[in-house]
Formats: structure tokens, sequence, C-alpha cells
């Protein structure tokens, strides 16, 4: 109704234009700016409230009712500080993306010339992301926050994470600002995977990597910490990408088509498992056998490499004693609860805890002290004891979601290198999704692989972000034929 009327009162103008000069031209269209900006702001504050009037709900009952019969004041704060945060949550997601959605369907009204510049991308991508990290946020909160307060602050990882979600969404409107054929040019591609080999062998330097947990995968850089591994998942993508558009009909030869292009992720794979992190360097691996296989290739090549695969990785679990412990413990953990099988076997109590709807946000007693990291490696267990099986469903669904987004880009993108990259990124982040949510439930062996969006690690959401950000830009290019 508003913006029939705005549009009403702003059709009048024109027809007087022998009465006019160049300043009321300037009227007409500061009219039109204010009467968008109205729209866009009053829309998005009642959708925020739509929006988050469960969560602030569940909250009250939570926290407030507690207060006010057990006289515990530390609840309401926490109430209003996370009712706080995720309404000016949702008032973003509002305006950024739900809007957006509905305009879209309301073509009878003509109104796409109201979506803002900013946010012409694909908006499914858009919703599903803003819907990971909303959730994710949420479960990092109730992972951390009895640990944290040792520490005299029970937000101090949920702060972390909205600085790594700011600079993350920087990251991603900047990178999806940028033309995506900018990152296929030789000069960056070869660039990013060069960093990326060297900050990994800087990293496995004694003195110069962080040892944490008998692996050394961090560097550090004053305050801020990070994993070379993660930079060099979207370079080997980005390269692999450009040199299979390249080959072209090639790609279907095996020597001098496919092994050449898996030569790089091959030198990435054994670098990163210097550190030693088996699940990045194998999450890389399988990432460039779906581009492979994407790209054209023939399936009895696609075979060789699955059994080759295969036997590499089947000689490296078995070569080391604990690696051998811990392929084991997976089939029967409760038989070595003290030994490789407490991480699991805590993490499917926690999972049978949670029943059908789960034990509450922020009611879940395995965080207390008894899952080893239940804020990166093992936080879909706290999904599963919070929310239950409803809400384990609800995070593969959006995963699920984000990945057919993904390649819908894909698919509909208009040259070989812009669709391999947006399926690279894509199928990168879900494959690494779904290794974590088996590992966790007992399906994959125990290995360390955060879960995208809901793990606690500013760096790694922020490197995450700007990649969805290159998707996105490649979803400007498909943009026509979307809307087709």
């Amino acid at each position: 109704a508003l913006y029939r009327l705005f549009a009403w009162l702003t059709a009048q103008f024109p027809a007087l234009p022998q009465f006019s000069t160049e300043g009321f031209s300037v009227k007409l269209i500061n009219i039109q700016l204010a009467s968008q900006f109205f729209i866009h702001m009053s829309t998005s504050f009642w959708l925020a409230l739509v929006l988050t009037f469960p969560v602030l709900i569940y909250l009250l009952w939570t926290f407030i009712r507690p207060a006010l019969y057990d006289h515990e004041r530390r609840g309401v704060r926490v109430a209003f500080v996370f009712g706080t945060l995720m309404f000016f949550l949702g008032v973003a997601v509002g305006y950024f993306v739900v809007f957006p959605v509905t305009l879209r369907f309301l073509a009878d009204y003509q109104v796409s010339a109201m979506i803002p510049n900013q946010i012409s991308l694909d908006s499914y991508m858009d919703t599903f992301v803003g819907m990971l990290l909303m959730m994710g946020l949420v479960t990092l909160f109730s992972a951390t926050y009895y640990n944290a307060q040792d520490g005299g602050d029970a937000l101090s990882e949920v702060k972390k994470q909205l600085f790594g979600m700011a600079v993350g969404f920087a990251a991603m409107l900047f990178t999806s600002r940028i033309p995506y054929w900018f990152w296929g040019r030789h000069r960056v591609a070869l660039a990013g995977l060069g960093l990326s080999a060297v900050l990994l062998v800087l990293v496995i330097i004694p003195g110069v990597g962080v040892y944490i947990n008998g692996s050394r995968r961090w560097l550090r850089l004053g305050p801020l910490s990070f994993q070379p591994s993660e930079l060099a998942k979207y370079a080997v993508v980005l390269f692999v990408a450009l040199a299979l558009a390249a080959r072209g009909k090639r790609v279907q030869r095996f020597f001098t088509g496919i092994l050449p292009v898996l030569i790089a992720p091959g030198v990435m794979f054994l670098l990163i498992l210097e550190q030693p992190n088996l699940s990045t360097a194998g999450t890389i691996i399988i990432v460039s056998v779906i581009l492979v296989m994407l790209a054209g290739a023939r399936w009895r090549h696609m075979l060789v490499l699955g059994a080759g695969g295969l036997a590499l990785g089947a000689y490296y679990a078995w070569s080391e004693p604990y690696r051998r412990e811990r392929l084991l413990s997976f089939t029967n953990p409760f038989a070595k609860m003290n030994d490789e099988g407490y991480q699991l076997s805590q993490s499917l109590i926690a999972f049978g805890s949670g029943g059908l709807f789960g034990m509450g946000l922020g009611c879940g007693r395995q965080k207390y002290a008894y899952l080893p990291y239940p804020e990166s490696d093992f936080i879909f267990a706290i999904v599963g004891e919070d929310f239950g099986l409803i809400g384990c469903v609800a995070v593969i669904l959006l995963f699920i979601a984000f990945l057919f987004a993904g390649m819908r880009i894909a698919l509909t993108c208009p040259d070989t290198f812009g669709c391999l990259l947006a399926a690279g990124i894509t199928c990168l982040i879900c494959v690494q999704a779904f290794i974590n949510m088996g590992v966790v439930v007992g399906v994959l062996p125990t290995t360390g692989l955060p879960l995208p969006f809901f793990s606690a690690g500013g760096t790694s959401l922020s490197i995450t972000m700007a990649a969805v950000g290159v998707v996105l830009s490649i979803s400007r290019t498909c943009e026509p034929v979307l809307r087709s």
C-alpha cells in the first residue's frame, strides 16, 4: 500500500514539466529515495520482530522466568544482551535477505526497481547463509558460555565470533563486488597458490607454527591466529577450476589432461599432512576430484582416481598406531571410552540426551567439561543435545539448501571457469560440513574438522564468507538467467 501511494504521488510530478525546473527533478529523486528508504526500514523492523519473536519468547521462558522465581539476576542480563543481539541480527537479515526475497515474489507490482543495487544477488544464497550464521551463533553461545564465564565474560567467544562475522561480512561484500573473472587470471591463481604453499611450509617449522594438541596447524600474528590450510583450500579450488577450464576437451585424457591438474592439490595434500591434518587434506582431494568429474572426465578415470585415493588413505591411517586406534574406535566407542573412544562416546551421549525435541537452549549438560571441543569440532553435538533431532535435521536441510543454491548458480553460469569455481566453493563448504557431521554422529572416524558457519574461529569464518562472496559475484553474471 505504501509503495502504491508513493508510486501514485511520484507519477503525478512528470505531468508538470512545463512548470518545473531542473531543481524540481532533484526533488523528485529525493522523494523516490525517501519513499524507498522508509519502506525498507519500516518493513525490516517488522520482519525483525517476526524473525526473532520465537527466540525472544524462548529467552524469556528460559532465563527471565527462573530469575523471577529463583532471583537469578544473571539470567536477566544474559537474556537482555542475547535478545538485543538477536533483534539487531533480525533487522539485518530482514533488510538484506527477507525483504529482497519478498519483492521478488511481487512481480505484479513491478517493484524490482525498489531492490537496492547492493543486494542484486542470488537471494536464495543470501537467505541460507544468513540462517546458517544465525543458528551457528545461537549454538556457539550455548556451547561456550559455561566455560567462558571462568574468564569473567560468558559472552567472550560470542563476541569474537561476532567480530569475525563483521569482518567476514565486509569481505563478502568486497568479493561480491569484484567481477569473478578477476580470479581467473593466471597471476592471481598462482599467487594464491604460492602464498598458501609458503604459509604451509612456515607453519610446520618448529618455533614458527603454534603447536597445540599434538599438531602444528596455526600461525600467530600478534593477537590473531589462523590456519593457513583454510586459505589453501580455496586457493586449490581456484587453481583447479582455472586449469580445468583452460584444458577444455583434454580433460577426458588421463595422463595429459587430469594428472597435471592434480599435482597442485597433491602438493598441498602432502604439506597439510605434515601438520598433521588428514581431514583438511582429504577434503582438498575430494573437492578436486569432484571438480574433475564436473569438468567432464571419463568415468573409468574417476574409478582409477577413487581406488588410488582409498588405497593412499588406508595406508596413511594404518601407518601410525594412534591413527589405527582412532580408526577402529569409532566402530564401538564405548568399548574404548577411557582412551580413543571418549570424545565420540560423549558426543553420542549428547545426541541421546537431546532426543526428538532437545533439552532446550543452554540446558544441555555435555558442555560442562564432559565433551571435548564443544565449540569447534563437536559443536554439532550441542545442536543435537539442545535442539534434538528436529534441530539436527534443520541444520542438515540448511546445508543441503545451500548446496542446491550454489550448484544452481554454477549450472547457469555462462562460462566453464565460473561454473567450476562456484561449484568448487560450494562443494568445499558442504563436504566439510557433512564430514564434520558424519564424525560427530559416529559414521566416520574421529578427526578434527570444524563445522562451517558454526564452529568458533573468526578467521576461518571470515575466509569462508569471503569465498561465499565470490559465489555471489558469479550469481550477478547469472542474474538474467536466474530471473528467467
